[in-house]
């Protein structure tokens, strides 16, 4: 396995890579604890992982003698909730989990996110150790110090930040993933080649182009990507921890992209894919952006990825569905009121070239939504 040393703010975390290697991610779960000892693995995981690929995983651990036990969750957006944490730290705690334990979880962004907070809130805290099983949670999920779970229909809006012992991937399980998470991959991938240009976009686009009949790497081809993504998010998150600052560019799309994914299903990669497309259609209007930006979204968003296939499915005025209300909660940057009329958002000027605070009146909101219908 390749090892990348992945920093954010004063933490140094090791990040593992590689393929057909679950013993060797075994091995240096085995060494993790000849630092410092630990009684049992707990392996976190939704019912789709459990059936697929825990087996190997889980036989490779009991191979180098490590206890483990596994928790499996009911998979979906829906179950990132309160409830779901309850049962994960009911599960921990019947099954005799220590502040000695370690929590491995095994899944997407999803299971990260709740078995990481779970990790935050045992016991004030014990070690986890993020294997990811998904594409899109690889490269952006686990790359960052955010565990949170949805509440009262807002997405990520209960968590706190909390660092993974390690990182430790194996790409030969996406062989699993459908086309439609590996087009989610792809669109946090497409949201660092528009915020930073250069290699991001030049490494992307031959490998999209590629496999424009269906969206199926290759197993090399996944590593490559994999690269790209833990650099793109290593630049920032070394100086800005939270990403509340200079990393606050990775929100770009995400604005929208959060309340297509809550209101209509849409995966999260998709939803800030289609997020990108409404900012895009801003930044034109307002700011002007360059012809290189106007060519990637479209190009790469629409007939890349979704070919004639439109998202016809908008409303914008239907109360059972608040697209509306729930982009102007789920901004990073600021709230739309009825006093400001205005919130702030992720906008880019020209490839590599980002507004990080472009203010944006309702009203352009309301049109770029139609834009992407």
């Amino acid at each position: 396995m390749e090892r990348f040393e992945f920093t954010i703010g004063d933490d140094v975390i090791p990040y593992f890579l590689g393929k057909q290697c679950f013993d060797d991610i075994a091995d240096e779960i085995g060494r993790i604890g000849t630092v410092k000892s630990f009684d049992k693995i707990i392996i976190g995981c939704d019912e789709f992982v459990n059936e697929h690929h825990v087996p190997p995983f889980r036989d490779a651990l009991i191979r180098k003698g490590i206890p483990v036990v596994v928790c499996v969750t009911t998979p979906g957006e829906s179950h990132k909730s309160m409830a779901s944490l309850d049962d994960i730290a009911q599960f921990c705690l019947q099954n005799e989990c220590s502040r000695n334990s370690i929590i491995v979880p095994f899944g997407g962004g999803i299971v990260g996110n709740m078995f990481g907070l779970a990790a935050a809130l045992l016991f004030r805290g014990i070690r986890f150790i993020h294997v990811p099983t998904t594409f899109l949670s690889a490269h952006d999920s686990v790359t960052s110090k955010k565990q949170a779970i949805n509440h009262t229909d807002l997405k990520n809006i209960l968590g706190t930040y909390y660092v993974p012992t390690a990182i430790m991937c194996n790409v030969s399980v996406f062989e699993t993933l459908t086309e439609d998470n590996i087009r989610s991959g792809s669109g946090e991938l497409t949201k660092n080649a528009i915020i930073f240009g250069g290699e991001h976009l030049a490494i992307l686009e031959p490998i999209l182009d590629r496999h424009q009949a269906g969206l199926k790497f290759t197993e090399e081809e996944m590593l490559e990507l994999m690269r790209l993504g833990i650099k793109a998010k290593g630049s920032l998150l070394r100086d800005d921890p939270k990403e509340r600052t200079t990393a606050i560019i990775f929100e770009y799309g995400h604005t929208v992209g959060h309340a297509l994914e809550l209101t209509y299903g849409v995966s999260h990669g998709c939803a800030v894919a289609l997020g990108m497309l409404a900012a895009s259609y801003i930044s034109n209007k307002v700011h002007k952006c360059m012809h290189d930006v106007r060519r990637v979204h479209p190009l790469s968003l629409c007939r890349l990825w979704f070919g004639n296939q439109r998202y016809l499915f908008l409303d914008l005025d239907n109360p059972d569905r608040p697209v509306l209300r729930l982009n102007t909660m789920c901004t990073q940057m600021g709230i739309m009121t009825d006093e400001h009329r205005a919130a702030h958002d992720v906008l880019v000027r020209k490839l590599g070239v980002v507004i990080p605070k472009a203010p944006i009146a309702s009203l352009q909101v309301r049109m770029a939504y139609r834009r992407v219908a």
